[in-house]
């Protein structure tokens, strides 16, 4: 058990994942990994002197196991003495997306953290959930970004059992007889993620029976390889906003000057610049705008992407954020 605890103040140290007197509003679903990372943060309150604060959503999809968790959450609010609030969001169909419920669940997360002005939002994303992130990613085709899975600190977003074995938490909760619900739907192939975890993941054990750790090592080494050429993306081309205005300027020959890897990498942030522009830019958007920057035509070029406008005329390129 002491273990699991060293083990996981190492991932914190390592990612600079919190101070002392930090807050931290955990989200508790009643399943093994946030049961554990709550039953944690709580031992760990006193040495760092933590405030806690439990969020918990009822999605109400499992009817009754749903409403069973929700008190099961209630009750480790009252044993462990940390403040509780549940969400139960209308839901206007039977089976949403996961990219739905997960919309929800971290903006109900985000909502609570700046209403308390806690420090961060704690989940329970295991080492498992890593791998099973990346195999999601390479499925539907990314780049380095894809490949580097889930930070353990993002914004503010904390993984403390990002580097903890799924195994060992189970072994951590068995030593210390702390129950946990667990999610049938988990077991059926309703969703992508699930089949990975339950059908993709054990096929490539076979093949290599440390496939989450060669997966989370791969994570790794491409957010480092990613947060280089992120960076120097950043800075390699100067942009011009113009004043109060929703337009976007910067010089084509800058652009062109650039590596392709660094040119891709421009265009999805440019793709971002907008907060409303929430769609990531696929490689097919990407391409596209390359080809109308590239072109030889002597004429002013007008490409729409998402919400967002591109023109090119001489060595100007102009992106206008669409008024919705």
């Amino acid at each position: 058990m002491k273990n699991i605890v060293r083990n996981i103040q190492n991932t914190a140290h390592i990612y600079a994942l919190w101070k002392k007197r930090d807050s931290f509003v955990v989200g508790v679903s009643g399943g093994s990994d946030s049961v554990c990372l709550l039953d944690i943060l709580h031992t760990l309150a006193p040495k760092y002197d933590f405030s806690l604060h439990i969020a918990h959503v009822n999605y109400k999809l499992r009817g009754h196991d749903s409403d069973e968790d929700e008190v099961y959450v209630r009750s480790l609010s009252e044993q462990y003495g940390i403040p509780l609030t549940v969400y139960v969001p209308q839901l206007s169909h039977a089976k949403p997306s996961e990219a739905l419920l997960r919309s929800i669940r971290y903006n109900f997360f985000e909502q609570l953290r700046s209403k308390l002005h806690y420090s961060a939002i704690a989940v329970g994303h295991t080492v498992n959930d890593q791998a099973e992130t990346v195999l999601l990613h390479i499925i539907r085709g990314c780049g380095l970004n894809g490949l580097s899975g889930m930070r353990p600190k993002h914004k503010n977003i904390i993984r403390p059992l990002i580097e903890t074995a799924r195994e060992d938490i189970l072994h951590y909760l068995s030593k210390r007889k702390i129950a946990y619900k667990t999610d049938a739907t988990n077991l059926e192939p309703i969703y992508t993620r699930n089949s990975i975890r339950n059908t993709l993941l054990p096929m490539l054990a076979t093949i290599n029976p440390n496939i989450v750790e060669s997966l989370a090592t791969l994570a790794e080494n491409a957010s480092i390889d990613y947060r280089y050429i992120k960076n120097i993306a950043q800075n390699a081309v100067a942009i011009t906003k113009e004043k109060n205005t929703p337009l976007y300027t910067f010089s084509l020959h800058e652009f062109l000057s650039l590596d392709e890897a660094l040119q891709n990498e421009f265009l999805r942030q440019i793709c971002a610049i907008s907060k409303k522009n929430t769609e990531t830019a696929s490689f097919k958007h990407i391409r596209e705008i390359k080809k109308m920057l590239k072109s030889t035509k002597n004429k002013t070029h007008v490409l729409e992407i998402q919400k967002l406008n591109f023109s090119r005329k001489n060595d100007t390129v102009s992106i206008m954020i669409k008024q919705s």
